[in-house]
């Protein structure tokens, strides 16, 4: 299988709890992460930095088997890397794999549209159906 992401030695520490530190992690190709800890492990910092909203201090992210500098959410969106969870889903009333559907049809709308105007975008399209 291929390697689409990895993370080699991650650590993000400029929040007092959830403290990310020397965190490895590897996806391949058809794979779905599913990503569990207890509070105050981390978790919740790796997936801000998954989804592009911090930046690891330390260690490697790569992408594609291509070393990664200056990870934003747009780049994490470029990639098709989206943060699903239980509490923050793109639509509020679907569950976790009923939203990972909803992506499907407005992934290419990614790149045009801010999160809010998506869930706007993905409810309406629920709706319609």
């Amino acid at each position: 299988m291929k390697e689409i992401l990895r993370v080699e030695y991650g650590s993000q520490d400029d929040l007092k709890d959830n403290i990310l530190r020397n965190y490895n992690l590897e996806v391949y190709a058809g794979e779905i992460v599913y990503i569990q800890g207890l509070p105050g492990s981390g978790i919740k910092t790796l997936i801000d930095v998954l989804a592009g909203d911090r930046e690891l201090k330390q260690g490697k992210l790569l992408i594609q088997e291509e070393l990664v500098h200056d990870y934003y959410w747009n780049t994490a969106y470029k990639y098709q890397i989206y943060e699903i969870t239980a509490e923050r889903d793109l639509v509020n009333h679907l569950t976790v794999a009923e939203n990972m559907e909803a992506v499907r049809p407005v992934s290419s709308a990614w790149n045009r549209y801010r999160s809010k105007n998506v869930d706007r975008k993905v409810t309406e399209y629920l709706k319609s159906e």
